[in-house]
């Protein structure tokens, strides 16, 4: 792998010309979903623009064929019929089947050109955010943490005067660590997470928002048992299961459903207080067995920590934290139970690396399965696959994405 080449300007997308809003909105416009994002659509470029969307597409057969805005919803297979696509502007609305909806217009021949959604959208006109008939306040709030995670990871951006990581352009941070990222493709144990890399430090180092390579991965790799092992970790009948980022509970319960009741013990951690309560009242309504839910977080050492508690999923540790959490080690707290778990997966905000070395024993010793995210910090691609390789060498590494690039980079060690 040639990091200086996939870094290079011969291979970097032009941002201005492929996402030229100009582009985009002087085609007919089809807004993809029905809903109050497709009405801020609708909004804004009545209001922007003086123009309107020629039609709404949508997959519920209850919406289909009723008005929406003024304007006739039609569905999928009556768009494809009705339109060129080449000739007009797919601008997709929905925030919860976003990544599915994609799919489905490039599986359909969409070309990339013909191609935006509303986080597009609000990274490309920072004014479509501040819009007077805007969605929701929860939606409002994603696509603010959405646009400022494209200023801050994208390189280009950063060259049309936003700013970047830490100051530093996001191509130059990873040509810095160029020998890290290439030994972490080294000890990658197959074809597929070596291709999936390249392409996350091309698209990366390049752009966070590229439609060509976010999506290409997405559309790859993508499976439904996103974070209960992907293709990479087969489930056991007597797994002993732990899982740091408990949000709910809801993955403890898949993981029960997925295994058919056939495990051996769940082990849960969640150090916001609202998740905690939350996440066990949904496994005491649920009837879970054989589990423990503790209300601490995964470190290096037992101590006390500071944490940020949002009561959502990105709660997290944080020395401007207002919360006090107790902190433990997993391999003192399996010590404790005297249980050795046989798959951890970690999704704990940034702390992963503390985790891991507070997994170091385990590891050694019994080289459970993992599936760590490597998203959450601009090192964790590579700091988090090293770090596992140094505890174990014995371990195969194995990188999948699951959503979009950015926000869904795994390492599985098996």
């Amino acid at each position: 792998m040639d990091i200086k080449q996939l870094l290079s300007p011969d291979y970097k997308i032009n941002i201005e010309q492929m996402h030229n809003l100009h582009h985009y909105i002087s085609k007919p416009i089809v807004i993809f979903s029905a809903s109050s994002g497709g009405k801020a659509i609708t909004d804004y470029l009545k209001d922007t623009y003086n123009k309107y969307p020629i039609a709404f597409a949508d997959n519920s057969k209850e919406k289909q064929g009723t008005l929406f805005e003024g304007i006739p919803i039609y569905s999928f297979d009556e768009i494809r019929h009705k339109y060129d696509f080449s000739e007009i502007t797919v601008i997709n609305a929905s925030d919860s089947f976003r990544n599915e909806i994609y799919i489905q217009l490039k599986t359909a021949g969409l070309p990339d050109d013909s191609y935006m959604d509303i986080q597009f959208l609000a990274a490309f006109d920072e004014n479509f955010l501040q819009h007077k008939n805007f969605i929701t306040q929860n939606t409002q709030s994603m696509l603010l943490d959405y646009v400022s995670d494209v200023w801050t990871k994208s390189s280009q951006f950063h060259n049309l005067g936003k700013r970047a990581v830490d100051n530093i352009r996001y191509d130059d941070y990873l040509m810095q660590n160029a020998a890290k990222l290439e030994a972490v493709y080294d000890i990658l144990a197959d074809s597929k997470s070596k291709d999936i890399y390249e392409k996350y430090i091309h698209g990366a180092g390049n752009s966070h928002i590229n439609t060509k390579y976010k999506y290409t991965i997405l559309d790859s790799v993508r499976d439904g048992n996103y974070y209960l092992g992907g293709d990479i970790i087969k489930l056991d009948e007597n797994e002993v299961f732990v899982m740091a980022g408990a949000y709910g509970g809801i993955d403890s319960i898949k993981f029960a459903e997925q295994t058919k009741g056939k495990y051996s013990h769940i082990v849960t951690f969640e150090p916001d207080k609202e998740n905690f309560l939350k996440a066990k009242e949904n496994l005491e309504s649920y009837g879970l067995q054989r589990y423990h839910i503790f209300n601490e977080a995964l470190y290096s050492k037992d101590c006390t920590l500071y944490f940020a508690a949002d009561g959502d999923m990105g709660s997290k540790i944080e020395n401007t934290g207002t919360i006090e959490v107790k902190a433990v080690t997993l391999d003192g707290c399996m010590e404790r139970l005297g249980i050795w778990p046989s798959y951890i997966r970690l999704d704990v905000e940034g702390a992963e690396a503390e985790a891991l070395l507070g997994t170091k024993k385990i590891i050694e010793n019994h080289q459970p399965k993992l599936q760590i995210s490597i998203y959450h910090k601009k090192e964790d691609i590579f700091e988090l696959p090293l770090l596992i390789k140094k505890l174990n060498p014995k371990y195969d590494i194995y990188i999948r994405a699951h959503a979009d690039l950015l926000c869904s980079m795994v390492c599985y060690a098996i």
